[in-house]
Formats: structure tokens, sequence, C-alpha cells
């Protein structure tokens, strides 16, 4: 190694280590991250439809990249990689939107993953899910558009660096990697948002994006769309 490679190598280590200190004398920041990691890894394959006809359309490709996403952006966050982390982060959350997107509207699907076919912008996947009567009826009572808005602007900034608030040096405090506490607790509260598991701890989050617009399968179990009071708090 060089002495640039020397140094970001013993840095991410560094922080990777601090971090997992931190992680283990907080019992909440623990499960906190633990949620998050069950729901990479075992829930949020469930929260798309298994059957032949969803796999038709598009395949497995956006929810395996989407796990990956949300993989690395743990895995970034806790080696100090803040900024790096949040456009996993966003990556994760529009691979999502695009997986509705396509199963709602097939239209050029198996274009896309085969790379033929350009991503949809949001105003493109809000217009096709806007569609869906069930979308409307819980966007009335969880506001869908507001969060997806709000969540996917903020994390856009911070992938396209909108001024120094979203810098590397502002969220690592350095030009290398370097574990800050307030930095990760800020990830991990936008991150809790982002992938809505708050369910799994009777929280009514606001962010919708894992409730598909008629039914979802949980556990290989396929549960029907409930009433718009019981959705907010799933």
């Amino acid at each position: 190694m060089n002495k640039i490679d020397d140094r970001l190598y013993h840095s991410f280590l560094s922080a990777y280590e601090a971090t997992d200190k931190v992680i283990g004398k907080d019992a909440s920041l623990s499960e906190d991250f633990h949620l998050i990691r069950f729901f990479s890894t075992q829930l949020l394959a469930n929260c798309f439809p298994a059957d032949f006809e969803s796999l038709r359309k598009i395949g497995l490709f956006p929810v395996v990249e989407a796990e990956l996403e949300l993989e690395y952006s743990l895995f970034f966050a806790k080696a100090g990689i803040y900024k790096m982390a949040y456009m996993c982060l966003r990556n994760f959350m529009e691979l999502s939107l695009v997986c509705f997107h396509y199963m709602l509207t097939s239209r050029r699907a198996i274009e896309w993953v085969k790379g033929e076919a350009p991503t949809p912008f949001k105003r493109q996947i809000l217009a096709v899910l806007f569609e869906s009567e069930d979308f409307r009826e819980l966007d009335q009572h969880i506001h869908i558009k507001q969060g997806i808005d709000e969540y996917y602007n903020k994390l856009s900034d911070i992938c396209h660096t909108r001024g120094r608030p979203c810098s590397h040096l502002a969220l690592s405090k350095a030009n290398y990697p370097q574990f800050i506490e307030e930095s990760l607790r800020d990830y991990v509260s936008c991150c809790k948002d982002v992938v809505d598991i708050g369910f799994l701890r009777s929280n009514s989050p606001t962010t919708i994006w894992i409730v598909l617009p008629y039914r979802y399968c949980y556990n290989n179990t396929c549960i029907e769309r409930h009433p718009p009071s019981r959705s907010s708090s799933l």
C-alpha cells in the first residue's frame, strides 16, 4: 500500500471498531441496527408479491439489488463513510419505488432490467403509483407523496452534494473515514424512516414504500390490504 491507501485503510478499520463499541454499549442503537439488517436480509423480499405474474413482469433483480444497497449502506455507516451510506440508502429507496412502478405497469420493465431503458424519474413513478385507487386512499391518511418527496429530496441533496453540508468533510468531519456519533445517529434515524421498520416496533411511521397497493407477502403468507387505519401501523 502507498501512504494514502494505508491511511484510508487504517482509518476505515478504526471507524468500524469505534462504531461497534458504541453500538455494543447502546441497547437502542444496537436494536436499530439489528432491525434494519433483519429487514434487509429477511423481510424486504417478502414485501413484494411472490406470484408468477409479478416475477414475469420484472423478475428478482430490483429486490436483490435493493437488499444489497441497504446492506452496503449499513456497512459504510459503520465504517464512518456517511456520505456513501446515504448514497446507498437513496439507491435502495429508488429501486424499491422502481419495483412498484413496474409491477403496476409492465411497460418496458424487462428492457429496464436489461439496461436498455432509462430508469423512470420520480414524477413518472408517482404518476403510476397514484393511478392506483389504493395508493390515493392511503395518501389521504398517511401522506405517501409527502413522505416520498421529503426523503427522496433529502437523499438526493447528499448524493449530488448540495453544498458543504452534504459533503464528506461535513458528514465525516475529515477527508478520511471517521466515526462521528452525531452523524451515525442522524443516519440511523433517516434509515429507519426510509425502510419503514417502525412497524416491527409497533410504531406508526408515515413512510410506506414497502406497502403494496393490493396485498403483500410476509413470511410466505399473502395478506390482503388492510384499511387505512391499519396500514399506517404496518
